[in-house]
């Protein structure tokens, strides 16, 4: 029986899932996120390595394709692909940025383009005959994310404190805050500045809870946010002579559907907007049967969901 190995990862989580062609699902695991940018290049590699492992029982296990989108990859170009190849076993071995597999989730092997907003944020566009996606934005949290879940926390802690010591306006956002930190703003800096950019990003669900009490400093900060990631994908319709197809996916997006919602609303009228209603590491499952030159059968999709459904349900 041929299997395949497809990861997904980002900031916070590195996805791996084992499976036949048929979609039958024989492992799902979640190990820490591998962003190169967040944690260098040595520990992506290791962390990379780590989940292939879990996956494959120490490499004991062949496989017929790995396909990998590892967010971060792409500035350093064939870094982590070329450490894999020299440590594991596969008979085809793929590794990309976290965009593709997104596109893929929703297109297939097809030209489009991917918002992803998880962590952070950046826009995707694959188009046959092109040698190498095209990437806008996601220049990494110190440059830009803009739209993502660690600058909406950032945005709600910047509110937060300086309602808490009177330079900002009044916001329902600090008393958001203190039920879950009694404490306060100023006693829980050292958790905050510990804590890193997923601690952070996790402040963004006050911005929504607030936003729906009419808090209008959370209206803004979405406001900014929407209008952030809606620009990526104005930048990226200069690409495109006429309509396509922009997968909005990622973390934010999956708990806050109004979010992606308000992009879409605010996108170029020949972007074809959709929602991702699969996960992005279904995408990468489908590019690595493309890798091995398995077609996808009928049932692939409605069998491999619906076990991963399960295995989700495990944990």
């Amino acid at each position: 029986m041929a299997c395949f190995l497809a990861l997904d990862s980002g900031g916070t989580k590195t996805e791996a899932v084992l499976f036949d062609e048929n979609g039958h699902m024989l492992y799902r695991g979640i190990t820490p996120g591998a962003n190169a940018m967040d944690i260098g290049y040595d520990e992506c590699c290791r962390r990379v390595e780590h989940a292939i492992a879990l996956a494959t029982h120490d490499g004991a296990m062949p496989l017929a394709s790995i396909y990998a989108g590892i967010a971060g990859t792409q500035p350093a170009g064939p870094v982590l692909e070329t450490y894999l190849r020299a440590h594991v076993r596969s008979d085809s071995l793929r590794v990309e940025d976290d965009g593709p597999a997104m596109i893929s989730s929703m297109l297939g092997h097809q030209d489009g383009c991917c918002v992803v907003c998880g962590t952070g944020s950046s826009l995707f566009a694959r188009i046959e005959g092109r040698p190498e996606l095209i990437h806008v934005g996601g220049c990494g949290y110190l440059i830009d994310t803009g739209g993502s879940g660690f600058e909406l926390g950032r945005d709600v802690l910047k509110a937060v404190f300086r309602a808490d010591d009177g330079r900002g306006p009044e916001t329902l956002l600090l008393g958001l805050f203190k039920q879950k930190y009694p404490q306060g703003p100023r006693k829980s800096m050292m958790a905050i500045y510990s804590g890193g950019r997923p601690y952070i990003a996790k402040f963004s669900a006050m911005a929504f809870e607030a936003v729906q009490e009419g808090d209008e400093v959370a209206r803004a900060i979405i406001a900014h946010g929407v209008e952030s990631l809606a620009e990526l994908v104005w930048a990226a319709s200069r690409y495109f002579p006429g309509t396509f197809s922009v997968v909005l996916g990622g973390g934010v997006f999956a708990h806050h559907p109004s979010y992606a919602k308000a992009v879409a609303e605010k996108a170029p009228g020949k972007a074809r907007m959709l929602i991702a209603d699969v996960p992005p590491v279904y995408g990468a499952a489908r590019e690595a049967l493309f890798d091995a030159g398995v077609s996808e059968s009928p049932s692939f999709r409605e069998q491999f969901l619906a076990e991963y459904g399960l295995w989700c349900s495990r944990e």
